[in-house]
């Protein structure tokens, strides 16, 4: 992808396992114009050692910019929120798009580039859980077990998925005694 006349696009990987760096890189060589903004991308899970780094990045950045979250370290903490040094991206630099998944898909990718909310099914794509209300009885067996706490849910309470820590590892869907979650191909893009 190419930005317009002296508008810049800086990609700044701040995790481990580089899911979201692959799914960023394949998304830039895809080709294409970029709107008219400069644009900061970061994937993983910011830390206060990384705070330093994606501010100056930012900085560099000519106006009119952007900063794009993208998966469900960037957006969250994913696994890491609850890590002694682990930083909400949003209290580093204003982001004004997040990327739900663990990674994206390249199509959401290319759709937070250019500033589209959005929510979609993508074939092949593990995505977001669904969960079946009717079949659902509240055990809170998905929320004790949901590796991120994505799965939120109160003593009885049927659970609410927060999507933005959401790494679809599909524990909920193996460990529901009732069949009641379902992984989905959705992806979800929020402009904040």
């Amino acid at each position: 992808m190419q930005a317009s006349s002296g508008l810049k696009l800086v990609h700044v990987a701040v995790g481990l396992c580089s899911g979201c760096l692959r799914q960023v890189e394949a998304a830039l060589s895809s080709g294409g114009e970029l709107h008219e903004k400069s644009i900061l991308v970061v994937s993983g899970a910011p830390s206060h050692i990384h705070a330093r780094e994606i501010q100056e990045a930012w900085r560099s950045l000519p106006e009119p910019k952007v900063a794009i979250a993208v998966g469900a370290c960037a957006c969250s903490g994913g696994v890491f929120r609850e890590c002694y040094a682990f930083r909400a991206l949003n209290s580093i630099i204003p982001v004004k798009v997040m990327v739900s998944g663990c990674p994206p898909p390249e199509e959401a990718i290319l759709k937070a580039l250019r500033e589209e909310a959005a929510s979609a099914d993508v074939d092949g794509y593990r995505g977001a859980p669904a969960i079946n209300e009717e079949l659902c009885v509240a055990c809170g067996l998905c929320s004790r077990e949901c590796p991120p706490g994505a799965l939120e849910a109160g003593e009885g309470e049927k659970p609410r998925l927060n999507q933005w820590r959401c790494i679809s590892c599909s524990r909920c869907e193996m460990i529901c005694p009732r069949g009641a979650i379902e992984m989905t191909p959705r992806f979800t893009i929020s402009l904040t």
